[in-house]
């Protein structure tokens, strides 16, 4: 199982993973496991359990307003989420993130949901 979870993330048997990468491929792992021992319906309700402990934390977080911080978090996560793929795409493209957003968007034009599995 090891290997086959390492193939699919990294595209490696686990031997010639990073400790990283070996420590990801435990915890996938172990979530399936977790997930086999509860089944679906316990894995679906302890899903629920914990968005709505994160929904009594954003409401603290925001006087009592959760939708308030879940705002928040929708409109700064989308543009630090962006600004740090804009970096990861420069840094892959020696510094022009502009040729690798061409490459993806040319890419995936022509494998479709294939062009970014890496």
């Amino acid at each position: 199982v090891k290997d086959q979870i390492a193939q699919e993330k990294f595209g490696k048997n686990f031997e010639e993973c990073d400790s990283m990468e070996r420590i990801q491929v435990g915890g996938t792992k172990g979530g399936m496991t977790r997930r086999d021992q509860m089944g679906t319906e316990g894995y679906k309700e302890m899903g629920h359990q914990g968005g709505e402990a994160r929904k009594e934390q954003m409401a603290e977080e925001h006087g009592g307003d959760a939708s308030a911080g879940y705002a928040e978090m929708g409109h700064e996560g989308g543009s630090k989420g962006g600004e740090a793929r804009k970096e990861q795409m420069a840094e892959e493209h020696g510094g022009d993130a502009s040729a690798g957003y061409a490459e993806m968007g040319h890419e995936g034009g022509s494998k479709g949901g294939e062009a970014r599995k890496e």
